[in-house]
């Protein structure tokens, strides 16, 4: 049985996973320092992308405030509300509910139909149920907020449209 360290690929995985972190703690940080404006972010196992409308030093004032409390224990700013993780979760369940609904409804078009009430039935319940998975899936699986010996090293503008994006490369 391979544990983590002689798993190819953890050490990719797990930087993804603190970028992630990160990326979730900076949001956090930009939107309550800016009230009413949207922040969006990616992460990769070299990057953090934040999407926003501030400014160069804004970003980086925020990742170092972001690093400082994530490395000072505040592990909660790893989880975010709007994390694609609480979709893609909430969303596969209701899915899979709803298509188990359909079982046994018949070869007809129209008994699909009939089944269709049930189904967005279930399929809204199962997204209510489902709603606490999604932070507990970051918590566990999609985020790391013990940030170890990881470092940013270069902040970089890379649009500038109606709205500005930015690339933070780290390493560690």
């Amino acid at each position: 049985m391979e544990t983590k360290t002689t798993f190819p690929f953890y050490n990719l995985i797990d930087r993804t996973r603190r970028n992630h972190a990160l990326e979730h703690a900076t949001i956090h940080i930009l939107s309550r320092r800016n009230p009413g404006k949207s922040f969006g972010g990616y992460s990769t196992f070299s990057s953090v992308f934040i999407q926003g409308n501030v400014e160069i030093e804004e970003i980086a004032i925020a990742i170092k405030e972001a690093f400082e409390k994530l490395n000072m224990g505040q592990k909660q700013l790893a989880i975010h509300p709007n994390c694609g993780t609480n979709f893609a979760i909430s969303g596969g369940i209701a899915g899979l509910v709803a298509g188990l609904s359909m079982l046994g409804a018949g070869p007809k078009f129209r008994d699909k139909i009939n089944r269709l009430s049930w189904a967005m039935m279930f399929a809204t319940i199962a997204l209510i149920a489902s709603r606490p998975l999604g932070p507990l899936v970051q918590e566990k699986y999609t985020t790391n907020a013990n940030l170890g010996n990881m470092e940013v090293v270069h902040i970089a503008k890379v649009l500038e449209s109606n709205t500005k994006a930015y690339k933070i490369s780290t390493k560690g």
